[in-house]
């Protein structure tokens, strides 16, 4: 049976960098970094496929070498994951990786926003508060509001935190489409990366300027 381009050019890629020759037992050596990052101009390292958005890390320990792959090879690895609960990831492995890191990433950079000494106020309320209310909001409930995650782009961007917009998200709820709704031209567009293309468009038509 003659091999698909996928099937030769993983091998291609991935076997050089393996202990194994032979491909099904060389996919069983590597393991997840639980590293990832948000691309669209990068390709998978196994497959080739170009303009990925999400790309894992995964190391071969016995080589010390390591890949970088997209959402669906990472599937083809036999990879071992557990929540925080000591539960086993069997399914959605993918998913659970981008929620995962997004996560982390989020929590790194709020709890270095709760670490600064804000001076002043927004309206009647000190920086210091809002800080701990819009960033609580999310670090005891993962939910954020468009105006707290505009408020936290904001003071992240003032304090210089390092952070990627791309990790954060708002729910599509009826209560956040209505407050996306009534943003302002400057605060969508300081919360757009962090917006479905849904929300954008959404945003977009409502605020697009009438036909005469």
């Amino acid at each position: 049976m003659a091999k698909s381009k996928w099937d030769e050019r993983s091998e291609a890629n991935l076997l050089p960098l393996s202990v194994s020759d032979d491909f099904v037992t060389a996919l069983k050596e590597w393991r997840c970094s639980r590293e990832m990052r948000i691309t669209a101009t990068m390709e998978c390292e196994l497959c080739g496929k170009k303009d990925l958005h999400y790309q894992f890390e995964i190391i071969n320990p016995e080589r010390n070498t390591a890949l970088w792959v997209g959402s669906s090879c990472i599937k083809k690895f036999d990879i071992y994951l557990e929540d925080g609960r000591g539960n086993v990831i069997t399914t959605g492995k993918d998913t659970y990786l981008i929620k995962e890191f997004k996560h982390q990433h989020m929590t790194k950079a709020l709890m270095a926003l709760l670490d600064t000494q804000p001076e002043g106020k927004i309206g009647i309320y000190p920086k210091k508060s809002l800080d701990a209310t819009c960033a609580r909001a999310y670090l005891e409930r993962q939910k954020l509001t468009p105006k707290q995650v505009n408020y936290l782009f904001l003071r992240l961007e003032q304090e210089g935190i390092p952070f990627d917009k791309q990790y954060f998200s708002i729910s599509d709820t009826t209560g956040n489409w209505d407050m996306l709704m009534t943003m302002k031209e400057p605060q969508f567009q300081r919360i757009e990366l962090a917006l479905t293309k849904g929300q954008r468009e959404g945003w977009l038509y409502r605020h697009k300027p009438s036909a005469k």
